[in-house]
């Protein structure tokens, strides 16, 4: 099961950085982004999951956006946060996943799993605590590994934990539950995607580059500038999933920056959802899969023509 991710540009290091609920982004040399300025404090922020939406919470450092400060971010596609003149952060994707896991038996109560790793050390009244962050010595540790769950108990091997399977420590019986995510904004756009799916008539998309000719039920819908240009480009690479960046360089070349790079592409993303949806098309025709990745999403009875 994959955590929630978001995935951050950070123009200093010229990199993209994952982030997931419990990561800090500071100056500390263990920071899962790190910012080796005196501006920047140790510990400056925090990733958090709250409402079942992925934050940056400030910490012992500032935040701003839109040059505003804020003590609290919500991390969403194509938001700029500041943590000091010239020490920009750029939120690439964020994935939510429709469920969350939940450890139930331990001291404080069903607690959810959202730290990388976890530790179970002794309690009160001889109850079992759970520590969100790796402890040695601890009497079991859990964690996240290529989306599955692992469980190592003190003298065994680790090993894949089983959803609603009880494990008995120290006397404690915990037991790992599986609770849907509903309302967040991702589940939500999930879910209109699969009525979109179900209910959407077959398209004949001819790509001709400066425009883009869409067939559907009988009538045919133009898409021209921008819009047509990106979608000409992923009908060029087949409807294969490929990198954002790869497709976006296809438009502007190699001279912007990164961010702006992103930036134009998701503005015409949008302009292109914005005409889609105005035609009462599948507005999810090209879309970012959150791991870095945009792709053409087609049915099964769709039909693309590269006239470009």
């Amino acid at each position: 099961m994959q955590l929630p991710t978001a995935r951050i540009y950070v123009p200093l290091k010229q990199s993209v950085v994952a982030v997931h609920p419990g990561n800090f982004i500071g100056r500390l040399a263990t920071a899962t982004i790190h910012v080796p300025d005196p501006r920047v404090s140790e510990a400056h922020a925090l990733v958090s999951l709250r409402g079942n939406r992925l934050k940056l919470l400030a910490l012992r450092g500032k935040l701003r956006v839109d040059d505003q400060p804020t003590d609290s971010v919500l991390l969403e596609q194509g938001r700029r946060i500041a943590l000091a003149e010239g020490i920009m952060l750029f939120v690439e994707d964020v994935f939510i996943p429709p469920s969350t896991l939940m450890l139930c038996g331990v001291e404080q109560g069903p607690v959810e799993l959202v730290a990388a790793t976890h530790s179970l050390v002794p309690g009160s009244e001889k109850r079992l605590r759970l520590i969100p962050e790796y402890v040695d010595g601890a009497l079991a540790h859990l964690w996240f590994s290529a989306d599955a769950l692992w469980i190592s108990l003190v003298r065994k091997e680790p090993e894949l934990l089983v959803v609603g399977r009880p494990y008995v420590i120290e006397g404690v019986t915990l037991q790992v539950i599986s609770l849907p995510l509903a309302g967040t904004s991702d589940t939500v756009g999930s879910a209109v995607f699969t009525r979109g799916r179900e209910a959407g008539a077959s398209l004949v998309v001819t790509a001709r580059y400066t425009s883009v000719h869409i067939y559907c039920n009988g009538s045919t819908v133009v898409i021209s500038g921008r819009p047509a240009n990106l979608l000409s480009e992923m009908v060029r690479f087949g409807g294969k999933p490929v990198p954002w960046e790869v497709a976006a360089r296809e438009l502007w070349g190699t001279a912007p920056d990164r961010m702006l790079l992103r930036q134009n592409l998701d503005r015409t993303l949008q302009r292109l959802r914005e005409r889609l949806r105005e035609a009462r098309l599948r507005e999810d025709l090209v879309m970012l899969d959150g791991t870095g990745n945009i792709e053409l999403v087609l049915h099964p009875t769709d039909r693309i023509v590269d006239e470009t």
